[in-house]
């Protein structure tokens, strides 16, 4: 009996079940830095402190991530 590409859950001949992508997720070599959005100062990113959970050193507001 062949395999086909039918609508239920399993993997399939393929074996690409659910979730499968094949982007690249940023790792540890992606070039991010995090930037202020009222005054666009930017500062490097450091991994173990996300960007929005960073006060900007000129206007106080928080910071996001900019790739």
């Amino acid at each position: 009996m062949p395999f086909g590409f039918g609508s239920g859950k399993g993997k399939g001949r393929q074996g690409r079940g659910r979730g499968f992508c094949r982007s690249r997720g940023l790792g540890p070599g992606a070039k991010m830095n995090c930037i202020c959005p009222n005054c666009g100062l930017t500062a490097s990113y450091q991994p173990d402190i996300p960007c929005y959970k960073r006060k900007c050193p000129k206007c106080d507001s928080p910071m996001t991530r900019q790739f």
